[in-house]
């Protein structure tokens, strides 16, 4: 968390948005599968937190409240799906509950040709691909957010 919060405060204020690429290791003991959800919540309300704080503090005001700034969630990779679905299930939730948040697929699901991979691991064409989608999504929601 205190290196999260060094990189936002480095920004001094030109964060537009936030990516949150995570949930693997939250997959596996019962009570990280079943607080996923909340925990993502509340750790998402707090990086917007200290991204509005920021954005304040440097004169940079770019956003009303903390639920103006734009997340994306990449969502966990096709591996898991055939073990425990519990975390992406949680992230598909967040982001249909967040009406500022978008979710990058992966992959996971029982459609073979959407799945990136069959391990844990990406390797560079998946890389790319999620990175590309990433960039798509970072670039909808940035200007869905500047037509309101």
């Amino acid at each position: 968390w205190n290196a999260l919060v060094d990189t936002i405060q480095g920004a001094k204020g030109s964060l537009e948005a936030f990516v949150w690429f995570q949930g693997e290791n939250d997959s596996f003991a019962d009570w990280n599968k079943e607080n996923y959800l909340p925990n993502l919540t509340k750790f998402v309300a707090d990086v917007r937190q200290e991204i509005v704080n920021e954005s304040i503090k440097n004169e940079s005001i770019k956003f009303q409240s903390p639920a103006d700034v734009p997340v994306i969630i990449v969502e966990c990779g096709r591996w898991i799906w055939g073990v425990d679905t519990a975390v992406i299930e949680a992230q598909r939730a967040f982001v249909a509950a967040d009406s500022n948040a978008v979710l990058v697929p992966t992959g996971a699901g029982d459609e073979i040709k959407e799945q990136l991979t069959k391990m844990y691991h990406y390797d560079i064409a998946a890389q790319l691909i999620i990175g590309k989608r990433i960039a798509e999504a970072m670039a909808q929601i940035l200007n869905d957010n500047e037509n309101v």
